[in-house]
Parts: structure tokens; C-alpha cells; sequence
């Protein structure tokens, strides 16, 4: 190679510069000189530049108008910029890397028929730094796989802490509830009673997270007025909230006396006056598991009950507060037989328990807060004033009693499509007609009068069975089936089961009258129903087949 950078016959790009390689040209086969190491370095740079002239000397040859060789597609890329690879940029080889540095193939799964494999994670969770731990970041929970030992950090202390993981008890503990509210006075503010009956649900809707303590978890509250308090309806609404929030800020074993305070502490930032001059009548029942938080202040009664089969009542324990201070205790249910809870905005008295009782030992908690608001003398009241109870039955008992077995769940849809029920209706004053088609009259009973005297219907009813249901429909029955003759006296027909259809909201209409039809299912044949309310009125039902 004469070594003046023209191009031999072979057109090998090292012949066109200088003293590149030692050794004899391919093309001409004269002798070469061995080249320094600089001027070998030198070489090579500019034997790469040569190397790029020629491929675009190439590809504008291909890419020429007119030219009569077809380029593949990789040819094509090539003559517009893109796709190209030079070899001699490559990066280090994939084998040096797995032999030298493994762990960056550690989380790489082993392929086969083109299917990654991977070992399956709890949900929620995903693989951390740390080998054999699991991280959570929604809940903020790290998970050791080899002991399934769930840890959460506690910022208030700086420690990691055991994380609680709750019981689900709803197969040994069934839980209904009702709350009622007497008629307010013409000047004054109504009572309000707030009734949660899945405290886990209502969480998820604040996106919190309640899974540490047991289920079934409620909450059942009453409030009053006080002279100087907060409206009672300001606190309905935000007593819940506050609550949840503290409960869900700490995820180990809650000891009972710290649920004391935390329900004391929600309830004293909700219901006390911010002057000190008093507050509203407030009693609370928590219930998480086996265990009830009771509270109250400002004169309002909580209590829990041991109720019989019979009806009788015996008072386990009971909180009650009669000045501003705000008391509350932490109570570990039987775990047999039946229990209830009564609240009251005001001192709770032995008789009203004891009629209270009787409705609830029967399944109708809803008539046993009515009848927890009526005063002995006066029947019923206009005071501000709400109640409400709750009925908590074990498996065990509700096995056993009256020695027949426990109820089935209906599942069956071609068996319990219909059901056929009859009805005593008691309008009142914002319902939707009220008028009374049978006596042809309006109505001038408000809504807590007219559940009262259905009260005392269901004390007829109970005491002289059946028969006493058919002549209290045609007597005080404002519904024109009372006027239907022998045993059809007070017949509804037969009821549908209702249809829910997802992502459609029902009316409020049509959601109460739902909600009445799904009570009549849930009755066995001839048995009375709690008081139920709709837009169309205060119904109490029996079912006939």
C-alpha cells in the first residue's frame, strides 16, 4: 500500500489510510510498515470516520432517483437515517453482566413458551430492598413472609408496632337496630338519632381503613338539646367522623380504657359548648366485637340489657350522666343468649325498659326505641327527645330458641319470589297522601304519634294473637284493604322481591317502599313485623304465605 490515502483495487477502508496495519495488503500485496501506538490510535479514529463516509456514500447511492435495484426493508431505514446499527458501538455483553453483576437479574422470572412466571404476593403488597418483607403502601403495613408478622410504624412514638388483625364474629353474632325520635316542640329543635350498622363500610367511604378490630362494628348515638349546647343536628353529623378518624390512627390492640378516652375526647369536641355552659344530651354505643363502649353526658342514659326469650329484662350495666361531665365504660358482651342496648337523651326508668324489652326479645328493636319515649302517664310526649336499641343475638341462642332451629338465609329464588302479606298503615302529616281514604278525612297526626299508637297495637296484637290483628286493621287501619271481608281484611297481595339494578340509584319513593317489601321477606308465615316507615306512611305487617 503506498500509504498516500488513495484507494487500492481491494477498496478496503484500511487502505485508504496511512500505516494502519503491518503486514501485507490484500489487495496489491506489497509490505506495509508496523505503525506507532499513537499513530495506531490516530489510525483507528480515522478509520471509523472512513467507515461512516462509506455508508453514506452508500446509502446515497441506493437511495438515488431512478435506480433500479428494490431495497429490502432494512435497507430502506438505512437510507433514511434510522434503524441503523454500527457493531462497533455495542455496549458490554449480556453473559459478562449475569456473571459479573446477578443481582440485577434477580427479580427476572424464569420464561417458558413466552410466559413470565412469578411468584404470587399478598394484595396490596410488592417486594421490597429488603429480602423475605413485603411492603403495603396504602396501608402503610410491612410484611414478613416467613412469619406472615404484619408490622405498622407509629409516628406519635417512633416504633414499629404489631399490626391487629380483626375477627370476623357475623357468624355468631347477628345485630338489628332501630331508633326513633319524639315530636319537637312548635319553638324548638329537633332530636336526632344517628344509626351505623357497619362501622367497616363506612370507613372505606372516608378511604380509612378499620380492618384491626372486629366485625360486626356499629355505632348507635341519640342527641338532645340543652340550653347553651350545639344544634344537636351539627353533631349527628360529625361525631361519626371525628370518631372513626381517632380509631383508624392507631392499628394495634386497642385496650379498653383507651377506648374509653377516645370516644370521651370525640365526644367532648362535638357536643360541649365552646363557652363551658352546657351541652347537648348525648348517649353512645360502640359496638366492636364482643365489646360495647357505652357513654353518655349532659342526662342522657346508656344501658345494656340481659333479655329472655320472655321479654324480661335484666339491667347488666348502665351509664348515665347528669351533669356536664361525660362518662363512658368499656363492656365485654356475654357471648350467649340475647342482649340489648337502650339509649335515651334523659334518665331511662325501669318501666320504660322493661316495655322496651318485650319488643326487642320479639325482633322489633324500631318498637322498642318507640316504646323507650313513651311516659307513663302521658303515653307520649312533644319534648325533643330521641332513643334508639340495638338487639344483639348469639348463634346459640337463636338456635335454640322456643326448641326450634335457627333460620335459614333464603337463597332460594324460585321458592321465596313472592311472598303475601297484610298490613295495618298509619298516615301522617309530610307523608304522600295524607288523607285517610277510609274515613274520607285528613290527617293531622304527626309521625311520632302515629308510630306510638302503632306501638300499642303491636301490645294488642302480642297479647291475644291473630285475631287481634285482623280487628285492629279494620278499626285504626287508614289503608283501603281494611275493608276487605273474613281473612282477606288488610291484604296487600303478593309482594315481588326487589330488583336491583347495578349502578341505578332508586328514588327515595321507591327506596322506601323497597325497603318494606324486603322486611316482608325477612318475616317468617305469620309472623309480625317491626314498625316500618315509608312516604306512604307507618306500616306494621304480618305475613299470610
Amino acid at each position: 500500500c503506498p500509504g498516500d490515502g488513495v484507494p487500492c483495487r481491494c477498496r478496503d477502508v484500511c487502505c485508504l489510510v496511512p500505516g494502519l496495519h503491518s503486514g501485507v495488503c490484500e489487495g496489491s500485496g506489497l509490505p506495509r510498515q508496523p505503525p506507532s501506538s499513537v499513530a495506531a490510535t490516530m489510525a483507528k479514529n480515522m478509520c471509523y470516520a472512513a467507515q461512516q463516509v462509506l455508508h453514506e456514500r452508500d446509502r446515497e447511492v441506493r437511495g438515488a432517483v431512478g435506480c433500479p435495484v428494490a431495497m429490502t426493508s432494512k435497507q430502506e431505514k438505512e437510507s433514511q437515517g434510522r434503524g441503523t446499527t454500527y457493531w462497533c458501538k455495542s455496549g458490554q455483553d449480556l453473559w459478562k453482566l449475569k456473571t459479573q453483576q446477578p443481582h440485577l437479574f434477580a427479580r427476572q422470572g424464569a420464561q417458558e413458551g413466552g410466559v413470565v412466571r412469578r411468584r404470587a404476593l399478598p394484595p396490596g403488597f410488592e417486594e421490597t430492598s429488603k429480602p423475605g418483607w413485603l411492603y403495603n403502601p396504602e396501608r402503610q403495613v410491612h410484611l414478613e413472609e416467613a412469619t406472615q408478622r404484619a408490622l405498622w410504624f407509629d409516628k406519635s412514638a417512633g416504633v414499629y408496632r404489631e399490626l391487629e388483625q380483626g375477627q370476623d364474629l357475623s357468624g355468631s353474632l347477628s345485630l338489628s337496630s332501630g331508633a326513633a325520635a319524639g315530636s319537637a316542640p312548635p319553638s324548638g329543635q329537633q332530636a336526632r338519632h344517628v344509626v351505623i350498622m357497619d362501622l367497616h363500610k363506612a370507613a372505606e367511604a372516608l378511604k380509612l381503613d378499620l380492618s384491626h378490630f372486629d366485625r360486626p362494628a356499629a355505632m348507635l348515638a341519640v342527641y338532645g338539646k340543652s340550653t347553651g349546647a350545639v344544634p344537636a343536628e351539627v353533631a349527628a353529623r360529625a361525631l361519626h367522623e371525628k370518631l372513626l378518624k381517632r380509631l383508624c390512627g392507631f392499628l394495634a390492640r386497642w385496650p379498653d380504657e383507651a377506648l374509653q378516652a377516645a370516644v370521651i375526647e370525640s365526644l367532648a369536641a362535638v357536643v360541649s359548648d365552646p363557652a363551658g355552659e352546657g351541652g347537648a344530651a348525648t348517649a353512645v354505643g360502640l359496638l366492636l366485637g364482643s365489646r360495647l363502649v357505652a357513654a353518655a353526658g349532659h342526662g342522657a342514659t346508656c344501658c345494656l340489657a340481659e333479655v329472655s326469650p320472655s321479654g324480661a329484662a335484666t339491667v347488666r350495666h348502665s351509664v348515665s350522666a347528669g351533669s356536664a361531665e361525660l362518662n363512658a365504660s368499656c363492656i365485654a358482651l356475654r357471648g350467649s343468649g340475647i342482649e340489648c342496648v337502650f339509649l335515651l337523651t334523659e334518665v331511662m326508668g325501669e318501666e320504660a325498659v322493661a316495655a322496651a324489652a318485650r319488643h326487642a326479645a320479639k325482633g322489633r328493636p324500631r318498637a322498642g326505641a318507640i316504646a323507650l319515649l313513651r311516659e307513663p302517664r302521658e303515653g307520649t310526649t312533644s319534648k325533643a327527645r330521641a332513643s334508639a336499641c340495638a338487639r344483639l343475638v348469639w348463634a346459640a341462642e337463636e338456635a335454640g330458641r322456643a326448641g326450634q332451629p335457627a333460620k335459614r338465609p333464603r337463597l332460594e329464588p324460585a321458592q321465596d319470589a313472592k311472598v303475601r302479606c297484610r298490613q295495618i298503615l298509619l298516615k301522617y302529616v309530610g307523608c304522600r297522601q295524607a288523607v285517610d281514604p277510609v274515613r274520607r278525612r285528613p290527617v293531622r297526626r304527626t309521625q311520632a304519634q302515629a308510630e306510638a299508637a302503632l306501638v300499642e297495637v303491636l301490645a294488642e296484637i302480642d297479647a291475644h294473637g291473630d285475631a287481634a290483628f285482623a280487628k285492629q286493621c279494620r278499626a285504626v287501619s287508614e289503608c283501603s284493604s281494611s275493608l276487605k271481608g273474613g281473612d282477606l281484611v288488610g291484604d296487600v297481595g303478593w309482594l315481588a322481591r326487589p330488583v336491583e339494578k347495578p349502578g341505578e340509584k332508586p328514588s327515595r319513593e321507591v327506596a322506601s317502599r323497597q325497603a318494606v317489601v324486603r322486611a316482608a321477606f325477612a318475616l317468617d308465615v305469620g309472623e309480625v313485623s317491626d314498625v316500618l316507615l315509608s312516604d306512604d306512611g307507618v306500616h306494621v305487617l304480618q305475613r299470610r304465605a
